[in-house]
């Protein structure tokens, strides 16, 4: 627009001002959902833990600015203060960028990328989930929080701006795990997986 460098005319200059000015170029509000289901009864078991924490669902919903994620158990199977999820989001679709794969021994690492993390409730007995980005070799930054409420005895629901998951549009790939806090600094190893390892991942559009 500088037309004094001669870019363009300023009559040119001006009638693109009053064009932008006059009219509302806002986007409409992206609005996406994704889903990912497990069976009942697949939980693993540990001794640590007085019951295994079962994955049964979980929807990722985009709305405007926003990533709100909703995760079910099966009944009886979700503690409010000692269970601990994971969501692992793939924000870029892209798995040979990222953590490669969703758990240490890197299962699913040829669908899934993971480049930012949500974990709740973190820390043990909170309200409290922290999301973090994941770089290649594993490691992770905090980058935000956001409070874990509860919508029903069988469900965990976070919201998160998706300015703390790199800014996108909140097209993603995703998958879910579940661990149980033992201590405050202890979680049992992964007690189940959404979808299960090898299966396709979720998708959000």
């Amino acid at each position: 627009m500088r037309s004094a460098q001669g870019l363009l005319p300023a009559s040119v200059t001006a009638i693109a001002i009053l064009f932008l000015t006059g009219c509302n170029m806002t986007s409409p509000s992206a609005t996406y959902t994704g889903t990912v289901t497990d069976p009942a009864g697949d939980a693993l078991s540990d001794s640590r833990a007085a019951v295994s924490p079962d994955l049964v669902g979980a929807t990722i919903n985009i709305s405007g600015s926003s990533l709100t994620l909703t995760i079910s158990f099966a009944p009886g199977t979700l503690s409010q203060s000692d269970t601990v999820w994971q969501a692992s989001l793939d924000t870029d679709e892209n798995p040979a960028t990222g953590c490669p794969g969703i758990d240490s021994n890197h299962h699913d690492a040829s669908l899934l990328g993971v480049d930012y993390f949500i974990q709740g409730v973190d820390p043990q007995g909170s309200t409290e989930a922290k999301v973090f980005q994941v770089d290649a070799s594993c490691s992770l930054t905090l980058v935000g929080t956001a409070t874990v409420t509860f919508p029903s005895a069988t469900q965990a629901q976070v919201t998160v701006p998706l300015s703390q998951l790199g800014g996108g549009d909140g097209r993603m790939k995703f998958q879910v795990t579940v661990a149980q806090w033992v201590s405050a600094t202890v979680q049992t190893v992964i007690l189940d997986y959404m979808p299960n390892v090898g299966l396709p991942v979720g998708v959000v559009r």
